[in-house]
């Protein structure tokens, strides 16, 4: 759940497609709808409308119909006799080639036709939706943002359309093609209608090639051209895939709007042979500065891995180095699990490849903070004593919160529930205010088990003896649920917080260094770049994970929003698994300007105006099957189904 201070925003599953009465534009807020009419109107009609306040009303059955036969013929004609049609690119139209011969005299079905019906212009400055089902009214009140604006270009034709990323695209329905080539496209030599014409398309490219009675073909394409390749389908494949998104996804809203796009197969080969490459080189790029940031100085770092599939059935491990001075990510290493032993030799193998390549480059780690892996924290003590290994205050909070909670859900240490969220806090405390000395930090640690039974004076430790808050008034001590010393919830808690191994771990909080950035990155990469429910390739896989780090490196360190008055942003929101709201900081909008840098060179790349240099080799791993493939017949045969009685 999501609350904004700034605007109260609530969303309404309901249909805004009307065919109330029209109105006069006007820029004050809209006025309430009778939900009755509304439904009448999502029934009966697709046009769109809005009543507004104080703006004169027009009856519905007052209103002139316009279709496109009534508009008035333009006078202006175009013109193809003066294009050269040799300078075309030739196109191999043998895959996913769709042709009509008889493309303008074919008709349109209904749901097609033009529709000339006006659209109200809203320039309000607050915009919300809010909805009362006892009025049944549908009350409008919302923001109307600046680029939902519609936008008019008097001098259009005169106008320079920029490059080819920034171009405007549009979507354009065949209906209003065919108006187009039948009524304002006209024979260069006589001046009539065009009688015939055929339609091709190559995934979002469409080619017209018109017949007059002169019989001279007029050809006309709906993209430009990178070399031999239609613009459309190059910067839509990227824009998959620099976006983070999946054909899949993409292809299904294609399919059910009927937007013509490229197949999986093309799509494929574009990332291999453009896309894969230009990702590669632009992140090398970056990285060589991220490496002269921090070069000559001592870097305190923290690592973490991250599995491709959750369980232990992982294929990939990607083990990721952050800078926590700047909270950009440094380098990272991807291992597939046919390199190592099993999926948990991983995240060791990842570590030391990025230790190296770190020390290769000459960036000097000075501290790393880990979270406890048992492997990882031999290898750290035995190959890299050079390097101050510490653990991570939240792995290490999170475990402790996991261990009192499954303590506090017996019904004997019921009382220990309540204490948690101090315990946690606590920890962090604890790390965040020893100063680097280990002994005091565990020693803070300790004071937890008296404080929760109202002990705030002893004399076990030997540098520590007493709790740091002042001192706590009467009244709030007699109100407070404390643990008695020998009670089950007591002893739980002791169980816990004095485990000789915690104690051994809690030491090595002492220099209060935290990945929690590097959480906030692998979120970034499981939402949005490297999904855990998709399966990519090793190529796709890193190059997702290249554009993961160009992301979050472009946007980490943004300030906090304000309002227009000046107040800093922030959004209520009420965790999972809590009762209770909690304030966030809401931060900028944030930038792609490395979308922008990757177009340009992928451009360049396909034009041939820079050299690109080719992908790493993947590594020379086995397979993961066990054994080779057997013949197709042989697997064929052996085929046996429980659902068909027929193969049994």
């Amino acid at each position: 759940m999501d609350a904004s201070t700034d605007t109260e925003i609530t969303m309404v599953e309901q249909a805004w497609q009307t065919d109330l009465p029209f109105v006069v534009h006007s820029p004050h807020k809209l006025k309430s709808i009778p939900l009755a009419d509304v439904r009448h109107a999502v029934t009966n009609d697709h046009s769109y409308a809005a009543l507004l306040t104080d703006s004169p009303v027009v009856p519905a059955e007052q209103v002139p119909w316009v279709s496109g036969k009534d508009f008035p013929k333009s006078k202006k004609k175009l013109d193809f006799s003066e294009i050269d049609i040799s300078g075309f690119p030739q196109i191999d139209y043998q895959e996913e080639e769709i042709e009509d011969e008889e493309w303008i005299l074919s008709d349109v079905s209904d749901h097609e036709e033009s529709d000339m019906s006006d659209l109200s212009d809203y320039e309000g400055d607050e915009f919300s939706t809010t909805f009362d089902s006892e009025e049944e009214d549908l009350d409008i009140k919302s923001d109307i943002l600046d680029h939902d604006d519609e936008k008019e270009s008097t001098s259009w034709l005169d106008e320079d359309c920029g490059d080819l990323h920034q171009e405007r695209k549009f979507l354009v329905f065949e209906s209003k093609l065919k108006e187009l080539f039948s009524r304002y496209v006209h024979c260069p030599n006589c001046g009539r209608n065009l009688e015939k014409a055929s339609l091709k398309t190559k995934g979002s490219l469409a080619t017209i090639e018109c017949l007059g009675c002169c019989d001279q073909p007029l050809r006309w394409q709906t993209q430009p051209f990178v070399t031999s390749m239609a613009a459309g389908n190059l910067l839509f494949s990227a824009g998959i895939l620099f976006t983070g998104n999946d054909y899949s996804n993409i292809a299904n809203f294609t399919k059910a709007t009927n937007v013509q796009f490229f197949s999986q197969r093309n799509f494929s080969s574009t990332q291999k042979k453009y896309l894969f490459p230009i990702v590669n080189k632009n992140f090398a790029e970056h990285q060589v500065g991220i490496f002269n940031e921090v070069r000559n100085t001592a870097v305190v770092a923290g690592g973490d891995g991250r599995c491709d599939s959750p369980g232990h059935s992982a294929k990939y491990g990607t083990y990721s180095i952050v800078d926590t001075a700047s909270s950009k990510v440094l380098d990272f290493s991807l291992v597939q699990v046919t390199e190592v032993k099993n999926s948990n030799a991983m995240e060791l193998e990842g570590l030391k490849r990025c230790l190296d390549h770190l020390q290769q480059e000459q960036v000097a780690i000075a501290k790393l903070a880990t979270d406890r892996h048992v492997q990882v924290r031999a290898h750290m003590k035995k190959e890299r004593p050079h390097i101050k290994h510490n653990f991570d205050v939240w792995h290490l909070a999170k475990s402790v919160q996991k261990k009192v909670s499954k303590k506090a859900q017996s019904k004997p240490c019921a009382s220990l529930k309540p204490w948690i969220h101090s315990i946690i806090t606590h920890l962090w405390w604890c790390a965040k205010t020893s100063q680097g000395n280990a002994t005091d930090c565990v020693e803070r640690w300790k004071s937890i088990v008296y404080h929760t039974a109202n002990i705030h004076h002893w004399d076990e430790c030997q540098h520590f003896h007493q709790c740091a808050h002042p001192p706590i008034p009467r009244e709030t001590e007699r109100r407070k649920d404390w643990l008695k010393v020998g009670s089950p919830a007591h002893d739980a808690l002791k169980e816990v917080a004095l485990n000789k191994s915690l104690l051994k771990d809690i030491g090595m909080l002492a220099e209060f260094i935290h990945t929690g950035i590097l959480e906030m990155y692998h979120g970034l990469m499981a939402k949005k770049y490297c999904q855990k429910v998709q399966h990519y390739s090793y190529d796709g896989m890193r190059a997702r994970t290249q554009l993961a780090v160009l992301d979050h490196n472009h946007n980490v360190g943004r300030s906090q929003g304000q309002t227009k008055e000046g107040a800093k942003k922030h959004k209520f929101v009420s965790p999972k698994g809590s009762v209770g709201w909690v304030a966030k900081p809401q931060y900028e909008e944030k930038s792609y300007a490395f979308l922008h840098d990757l177009t340009v060179s992928l451009l360049a790349f396909k034009k041939g105006d820079i050299e690109v240099p080719p992908l790493p080799p993947k590594p020379a791993a086995a397979n993961i099957a066990p054994t080779p493939r057997p013949p197709k017949n042989d697997l064929l045969e052996a085929h046996r189904s429980r659902f068909n009685t027929g193969n049994l």
